[in-house]
């Protein structure tokens, strides 16, 4: 889970059973769907889990997600982009991912479920085969800092070039 400081609000990464990864932003006493409503498929099969969300009227949809037979984004931390060091950046959601193994970048527009458009953009560290555990911005010098599920559990500094 991740704060928006832009607007409060708390936006979450959920790993479906298989793909249906969710992105979400979080309301009070929301229906996020499991396991009413998914995008994913049953483990090793294109069978989907449930009827997807747009097919509840009591669940909330994702406002970003990967569906049945796209191979997924299984997150892991996230956290919203709020530093000096690339301005570029800012406001920009990054979230680990396990099994594809980069650390993933999306831009946000729009405030919420109703508006949120959020786009995947070029993946970071994606030569380096790790599984990207936790992320963090360091708010001293905006560096964004990494930490791999890894046997020397690396911890990763993102600096500019």
């Amino acid at each position: 889970m991740a704060v928006r400081s832009e607007t409060g609000a708390i936006w979450q990464c959920k790993h479906g059973e298989e793909d249906g990864d969710e992105v979400n932003v979080i309301e009070r006493g929301g229906n996020y769907g499991w396991p009413v409503a998914s995008e994913a498929c049953r483990y090793g099969t294109d069978d989907p889990v449930a009827p997807g969300h747009d097919e509840r009227d009591d669940a909330v949809a994702p406002v970003h997600y990967w569906p049945c037979g796209s191979g997924g984004f299984p997150p892991s931390g996230a956290v919203f982009y709020d530093g000096d060091a690339f301005p570029e950046w800012r406001g920009d959601l990054f979230a680990g991912t396990l099994a594809g193994q980069y650390l993933g970048r999306f831009t946000v527009e729009g405030a919420g479920v109703a508006d949120a458009a959020v786009t995947e953009r070029e993946p970071l560290l994606v030569d380096r085969g790790w599984r990207m555990r936790a992320i963090a911005v360091d708010q001293t010098t905006g560096h964004l800092y990494v930490a791999v599920d890894d046997a020397d559990a690396p911890v990763v500094r993102i600096v500019p070039e």
